[in-house]
């Protein structure tokens, strides 16, 4: 009877520790801040994403586009003045810039659109832009403000990719499972095509 109690205690205890440990984790992964991603993840991001305007972006992935956004406009204006001339500069006839220009409005807006959402705020803010007071105050505040925590109206917070987040959380569900068979008679570990307790007998 000691036994059995004892070993029940024990696995209590151990499935309970293990039950936190990972909601901590996916807490650590979803908590303010998001899930920072780095230069070439956010602009695979923003041409996956090219139309969506729907959920959220993290600082970092915006961040990120912007930086790609001027590389680009700097490299092509350079390549404009060495395949066309550099006097296509002063009649303001610049191909390459104007194609990559055409070409990136859309995920920028799109991206602009998403990290207003992960501040909760409505995309139609990016209206204020258009102001030159509106881009330098509140635009550019929020656009430096962390992700809020957890789930909001657009969606989930950006966290750590899908397929990473959903291993983790099996990892730890089958830890759990493993973990806490065990014979409720003696308290004995039991593996997992075990349909009796090796020490006592007991069916389980």
């Amino acid at each position: 009877m000691i036994l059995t109690v004892k070993g029940r205690c024990r696995d209590s205890v151990f499935t309970l520790y293990l039950s936190a440990a990972c909601r901590r984790g996916e807490t650590q992964q979803s908590g303010k801040g998001g899930h920072q991603i780095g230069f070439t993840q956010s602009i695979s991001s923003g041409f996956r994403r090219y139309f969506d305007f729907n959920t959220r972006s993290s600082r970092s992935e915006f961040w990120w586009w912007q930086v790609f956004a001027v590389l680009v406009g700097l490299a092509t204006i350079i390549l404009d003045g060495l395949f066309f001339g550099w006097e296509t500069m002063e009649s303001s006839w610049s191909p390459l810039n104007t194609l990559s220009t055409l070409t990136l409005f859309i995920p920028g807006l799109a991206v602009s659109v998403r990290r207003l959402h992960d501040v909760e705020r409505s995309g139609w803010w990016i209206l204020i832009c258009f102001t030159i007071i509106g881009i330098i105050f509140p635009y550019l505040y929020w656009a430096v403000q962390p992700s809020g925590y957890g789930t909001n109206k657009y969606g989930p917070a950006p966290t750590a990719p899908f397929n990473s987040a959903t291993s983790q959380s099996e990892e730890c569900a089958a830890s759990t499972q493993d973990r806490a068979r065990s014979c409720g008679e003696c308290g004995s570990e039991l593996n997992s095509g075990d349909n009796f307790c090796p020490e006592c007998g007991r069916a389980v």
